[in-house]
């Protein structure tokens, strides 16, 4: 099936084939294969209608690459999309290590809509309107 029908989600390259080694395939090498070979299809071909899935992706691999997604929501700035990131991937992650990983980017202004998003977080569970 992958080979007919989803072909373009096939790794181009060796780099994305799992290791050799018994001991370093499995799960994570699965997941993070997976992972890059969507993230590579959709940054190219549907960027604008796929960013969630694109920051899902990088969120989902062992370990997130918090790092990428945010180079890419910093990349959407002044694009309607930029706000929309910052809420999903605060929704998917850890605040705190993507406030850290934003200033370890020397991204300001990214660092502080994750701080403002957080703040929303935590002032909604205050108020009991979801559960955290």
């Amino acid at each position: 099936m992958t080979k007919t029908m989803y072909r373009e989600t096939m790794p181009s390259s060796t780099s994305l084939l799992p290791e050799t080694n018994p001991a370093a395939t499995g799960v994570t090498t699965k997941v993070n294969t997976i992972c890059n070979a969507l993230i590579d299809i959709l940054r190219k071909k549907y960027l604008s209608k796929h960013v969630q899935n694109i920051i899902t992706a990088y969120v989902c691999m062992i370990p997130p690459d918090h790092e990428s997604a945010l180079n890419l929501i910093a990349s959407l700035k002044g694009k309607g999309l930029y706000e929309q990131a910052i809420t999903h991937i605060c929704f998917l992650s850890d605040v705190n290590k993507l406030y850290d990983t934003a200033l370890g980017i020397y991204d300001l202004e990214v660092a502080i809509m994750i701080a403002q998003q957080a703040q929303k977080v935590r002032h909604h569970c205050s108020l009991g309107i979801h559960s955290c």
